[in-house]
């Protein structure tokens, strides 16, 4: 019983909240420090009364000592691995040292509602594991029910007994409904676009005839417009967000009497596992067009248009159709470049969403390899922020401007000193105008035929342009790479015949009264 105490309170905190090199060392501390406790209240007690003053003296001192190393050594594990989170954010040193203190509460940080839901988007199930989460079990009767089994039960054998336990979603009882998982919020609209994860069964198979599972991504439908066969539609239409459902649909909301040979046979049933990952609203943008025209002008429209084409832009992204997402942010620009403002405040809403709207068409831009697009993109921001930056720096590194990159990214860095990848960026960008500086320095000595004093031949000049252009298109990061200054008309015309062998376009831009030669790979735009 000496062993639970405050103590062993603080060992449970420490060791949950310390590194996890530092538990198996915070645990033996923890133990060794319970046998001294105990050493010090026998020794200190009639427990053992032939102990000598001094080993009295010795074990109740080691106890304290052990203690005092053990409990500080923890905290500063604690405080320093905290350090590296956001949990210090919220208060200051006066908090710290006030005579109520402070309370923390560790482990990460998750939003109430919507993280404590099974999130099935980043997750995809085996057909084992699929039949495992609609749980047959349940659906048996108790003298059918194998107690301990871990091989999951077959969907097609107890067909009739799931709709037995399902609701009706509709009158006639052709669409049934089990919730396995309850979901969040109201129930979406019914012409919203819907981010699903499903498995459907036919009866008497254990297999599903189509998975988005099997194809390792979620799928995305606009409800309303048709890409879904009825019954489908209407059971997703009757789910709210991050539910998990089972669903049966009779054939005549399916596939129908004669099935769609070969794949689907006549008068099939179909179970449905769904989970609703996401939606998005279309009423707001439908709304939107069926104002007149001066009403879609007016700023705080625009404004509620533009707030939901942001959605509809990152879903875009986060579904890697780039192009689409580029779309849709040159949309919420045209709208906000056209918006009527009533004052200063609509005026600095405006640029705060047209800086974002430039932000993220900048990343789109660079993710299509479109570098030159991103730097307009971004000088059009009004708002010159540490992410426009950024993504500029990024940009002119990919057209081969490495030194108005640097400048980019010194801004970026001045504005958020900790932007570590500002800082690899850099990094990058002194390790390409290093490398074609070295590039450029044995062109020019061969060029002029300082190497080894011996003038320069036609094959000699091949080899160097060989060499420049493969080193330009080996480098995946780079799109653009402007040619050395004043080469030699030799030079300057083996590499021209190099890079059409290798499919690189040779272009000129006139900059300062300057022209100035690029090579520039084929995608470049």
């Amino acid at each position: 019983s000496s062993l639970i105490s405050p103590t062993s309170t603080h060992f449970v905190i420490f060791f949950t909240t310390c590194s996890v090199e530092l538990q198996p060392a915070v645990a033996f501390f923890h133990i060794l420090f319970g046998f001294l406790k105990i050493f010090r209240i026998g020794i200190t007690s009639d427990i053992y009364p032939p102990c000598s003053r001094k080993q009295r003296t010795l074990f109740c001192l080691w106890h304290p000592i052990i203690k005092f190393f053990f409990v500080h050594w923890a905290i500063l594990d604690c405080l320093n691995k905290m350090a590296d989170s956001s949990l210090f954010e919220n208060f200051t040193l006066g908090d710290l040292i006030s005579g109520n203190g402070i309370t923390f509460n560790t482990g990460d940080e998750f939003s109430p509602i919507e993280d404590e839901y099974l999130q099935m988007e980043d997750f995809n199930f085996n057909d084992d594991e699929l039949l495992k989460l609609i749980n047959m079990q349940e659906f048996l009767d108790d003298d059918e029910v194998v107690e301990d089994c871990d091989i999951p039960q077959s969907v097609g054998i107890h067909f009739d007994k799931i709709k037995e336990r399902m609701d009706d979603l509709i009158p006639d009882g052709k669409i049934k409904k089990i919730i396995r998982q309850k979901g969040v919020g109201s129930v979406i609209p019914p012409d919203c676009l819907v981010t699903i994860k499903y498995a459907g069964y036919f009866d008497g198979q254990d297999e599903p005839y189509d998975s988005s599972h099997a194809r390792g991504k979620p799928d995305r439908y606009q409800l309303g417009v048709g890409q879904l066969i009825p019954g489908f539609e209407l059971a997703i239409k009757s789910m709210k967000k991050h539910e998990v459902s089972l669903f049966w649909v009779d054939f005549d909301y399916a596939f129908g009497e004669l099935g769609c040979a070969p794949l689907i046979p006549p008068r099939a049933d179909i179970i449905f596992l769904v989970s609703l990952i996401d939606y998005l609203d279309n009423a707001l943008v439908n709304n939107f067009e069926n104002l007149d025209i001066e009403e879609k002008k007016k700023f705080h429209n625009v404004k509620d248009n533009v707030v939901h084409l942001f959605k509809i832009a990152a879903d875009g992204f986060k579904q890697r159709k780039f192009k689409q997402a580029i779309r849709d942010y040159k949309k919420i620009l045209n709208s906000l470049d056209e918006a009527e403002l009533e004052d200063s405040e609509d005026e600095g809403e405006q640029k705060k969403l047209l800086t974002r709207a430039a932000q993220n068409l900048a990343i789109c831009y660079n993710r299509e390899s479109m570098p030159r697009h991103a730097c307009i993109a971004c000088n059009e921001a009004p708002y010159k922020t540490a992410k426009i930056h950024f993504h500029y720096g990024r940009a002119l590194i990919r057209m081969g401007e490495y030194g108005q990159a640097l400048t980019q990214l010194e801004k970026c860095l001045a504005l958020e000193p900790e932007n570590v990848f500002a800082i690899k960026e850099m990094e990058l960008a002194n390790q390409f105008e290093e490398k074609y500086k070295n590039i450029e320095k044995s062109m020019w000595s061969k060029c002029l035929g300082l190497a080894k004093g011996k003038p320069r031949g036609e094959e000699e000049y091949e080899q160097l342009a060989t060499s420049l252009v493969q080193t330009f298109l080996d480098d995946g990061h780079i799109m653009r790479q402007p040619l050395p200054e004043g080469l030699v008309p030799q030079a300057e015309k083996a590499i021209r015949r190099q890079a059409a062998i290798k499919g690189v376009k040779v272009t000129s831009h006139t900059r300062y009264g300057k022209e100035i030669v690029y090579l520039s790979k084929s995608n470049y735009v």
